[in-house]
């Protein structure tokens, strides 16, 4: 039931932005349009432990702005709960997952995908509460839209 409330508000980010269809959940993703892919550990998906519901707060903030910024109609959002999954970009397969070292001990992640570069992780570098800052300034970078970074 929560998880299934989780989905919702993402479905319901997607729309009130106007981004593409939101992909089932999967492990393997193909870098043939813009996505974002939200990433959480699988246990948040049903988990009531403290900071579970904050950390995927977090997360849905920070999405739902970005795609605010992004201002892209063929953007597609996917939420997944695992702790790793695959992009396929020219023929090389890129892994993003809470294993990586620059993950450190994150629980939630976004990976930012486009079609003329390779993909790239986004990681909050201090709790959860970080990845605003860190996904805004590597949409600018990645996506070339300065209006989304934050200003300092």
């Amino acid at each position: 039931m929560v998880m299934m409330f989780r989905l919702g508000i993402f479905l319901l980010i997607a729309a009130a932005w106007g981004c593409e269809r939101f992909q089932p959940p999967s492990g393997e993703y193909t870098a043939s349009h813009p996505q974002l892919i939200a990433l959480a550990l699988p246990e948040l998906a049903a988990s009531n432990q403290p900071g579970t519901t904050e950390a995927l707060a977090h997360l849905e903030l920070a999405l739902s702005d970005v795609v605010r910024c992004l201002e892209m109609d063929d953007l597609e959002i996917a939420m997944v709960y695992q702790p790793q999954i695959q992009v396929h970009y020219l023929g090389d397969t890129h892994s993003f997952g809470f294993a990586d070292p620059a993950a450190q001990d994150a629980t939630v992640a976004v990976v930012l995908v486009a079609t003329d570069r390779p993909p790239v992780g986004v990681y909050p570098q201090m709790g959860s509460r970080s990845l605003h800052r860190s996904l805004r300034d590597a949409v600018a970078d990645y996506f070339g839209k300065e209006r989304c970074r934050i200003e300092r």
